[in-house]
């Protein structure tokens, strides 16, 4: 039960970045971070080992760091889907 709930928690975690990670026109919109999640695997994927494994690590090891933690995982967010978004084209 345990790593069925930890991969369940993981995946909220990466539907939740890119739902923050939306561009200006939309609306924070869990569907659209899910639908995101889906279309592009491979980011996900990225931004679940290089954001959020390293994250936990962080606020395990040193827990006076967490409320400093939703800024870089923000932004490593944004970064993913700008490196998923096809040069030159717009949402």
């Amino acid at each position: 039960m345990a790593p069925a709930l930890l991969l369940l928690t993981l995946g909220l975690a990466v539907v939740a970045l890119r739902t923050t990670a939306l561009p200006a026109p939309h609306r924070l919109s869990l569907r659209e971070g899910f639908r995101r999640s889906v279309a592009r695997p491979r980011g996900t994927l990225l931004l679940a080992a290089a954001a959020l494994v390293p994250a936990a690590l962080v606020a395990w090891s040193i827990p006076v760091l967490v409320p400093l933690l939703p800024g870089p995982l923000a932004f490593a967010a944004t970064v993913v889907d700008l490196r998923d978004t096809p040069e030159g084209a717009t949402d």
